[in-house]
């Protein structure tokens, strides 16, 4: 495989993978296709030298690159893990249904309480269409004012 134009290198490495494979493909005289295949090698070797350079870093410092997470749980948190909801879900051997209001509201109401936070009279958007029918209803009676007059 021969190597890529520099200007071409600065588009895949910018992500702009697309103007890439047009300006190689136009410039060897080569289809699309082709061009891709070229890109994706280089992308592919490039994606080989970071993680060999990751590697050789971790394990200068004494660290492993494989995150096992089997390996690095007690038992208490692999049951945990085992038995939460998505893992029986995708097992399919869910007991309950999900719940359909999710805790995260009750969670964010019990915070916003605990910081003191009050909820607004009124929504913001209600706020906005009380305005704007406001606004309404008096150009309304304007201009029915001005031009029911001329009109009757």
């Amino acid at each position: 495989m021969a190597s890529l134009p520099k200007h071409i290198i600065e588009m895949v490495n910018k992500g702009n993978l697309v103007n890439a494979i047009k300006a190689l493909s136009d410039e060897r005289g080569i289809s699309m296709g082709d061009a891709k295949d070229q890109i994706d090698a280089y992308e592919s070797s490039l994606q080989t030298k970071r993680q060999n350079n990751v590697d050789t870093i971790a394990s200068k410092q004494g660290m492993t690159t494989d995150f096992d997470t089997t390996q690095t749980l007690s038992e208490s948190e692999r049951t945990r893990v085992q038995n939460s909801p998505s893992t029986l879900r995708n097992i399919g051997d869910m007991v309950d249904p999900p719940e359909p209001n999710l805790k995260l509201n009750k969670g964010l109401d019990s915070h916003l309480d605990s910081i003191g936070y009050k909820k607004p009279l009124m929504p913001y958007w209600a706020k906005r269409l009380l305005i704007f029918l406001v606004i309404f209803v008096t150009m309304s009676v304007l201009f029915y004012s001005v031009f029911g007059r001329l009109v009757g």
